[in-house]
């Protein structure tokens, strides 16, 4: 899929509402791999924690 097809486009819209609403908390559930090294190393440079889920527990990275 491209973002030049309507239903992709509806709903990348969708997904950028859903994620600027927040004022206090907003948590994302993604898979271990969607991320490089270096983009967890960008995000927690933003001040996000970000943690692995495992036998229904957190284990939040440093």
């Amino acid at each position: 899929m491209t973002a030049n097809k309507p239903e992709l486009r509806k709903s990348l819209k969708q997904h950028y509402v859903a994620v600027t609403r927040p004022s206090h908390l907003l948590c994302l559930a993604m898979r271990s791999d969607a991320f490089t090294d270096a983009e967890l190393v960008l995000l927690r440079s933003r001040n996000w924690n970000i943690g692995d889920i495992a036998n229904q527990q957190i284990v939040w990275r440093p």
